[in-house]
């Protein structure tokens, strides 16, 4: 049971990595998908908390976190269109819960479950995003969306600017985000390699 947790455990957190908050969630599908996936994920597991007699984690960024979520709500709560700011709320409720979930986890024995996880998550987008670099340079047939080639000198494909990589979330600014936050979680594993071998 334990090992398909596991592993079920670090498919979550790869989807999550690549499909939740991205331009993905525009698409009417996934969208639902992820509403009632994500509805169905966490009313088990506050359930599980609740019949354990448990509560959420606690952390130092509680209240702030709180503070700003309800700042959130009560804007949304007044906004020109409150029904669309409502919905835009589960957004922000889903990634609290999320970091919740991985403190918890992070608290129960399962450190390394979520940087394996966290570390192929990346590395699926590492790949996704030299195959987009590779289409762009060398062979815009490897995506679709790219319907120009650049002129050839001496062999050569030489464009005259750089790419701005945006495939694997559809859009440049979440990748930025993204690597801003991975880069240095990356390196944690490193770091503490040499205190782990004494």
């Amino acid at each position: 049971m334990r090992p398909a947790l596991r592993f079920l455990t670090i498919g979550l957190i790869i989807y999550a990595s690549l499909m939740i908050g991205g331009v993905y969630e525009y698409i009417p599908t996934i969208k639902l998908i992820h509403q009632v996936g994500a509805a169905l994920l966490f009313t088990g597991w506050l359930v599980y908390l609740w019949r354990s007699g448990k509560t959420l984690p606690t952390t130092r960024l509680d209240t702030p976190l709180w503070a700003l979520s309800g700042g959130w709500l009560i804007a949304a709560i007044f906004a020109h269109d409150p029904r669309v700011s409502l919905e835009f709320m589960w957004y922000v409720l889903l990634h609290v819960l999320i970091f919740y979930l991985f403190v918890y986890m992070l608290q129960n024995g399962m450190h390394s479950w979520v940087m394996e996880g966290f570390v192929l998550s990346a590395a699926v987008i590492i790949l996704l995003t030299v195959r987009e670099m590779l289409g762009w340079y060398f062979k815009p047939s490897l995506n679709p969306p790219f319907v120009t080639g650049w002129p050839h000198w001496f062999g050569l494909s030489i464009p005259p600017v750089i790419h701005p990589a945006s495939r694997a979330f559809e859009h440049k600014n979440p990748l930025g985000a993204y690597c801003l936050l991975a880069i240095p979680l990356l390196f944690i594993p490193i770091l503490n390699k040499p205190a782990m071998q004494h």
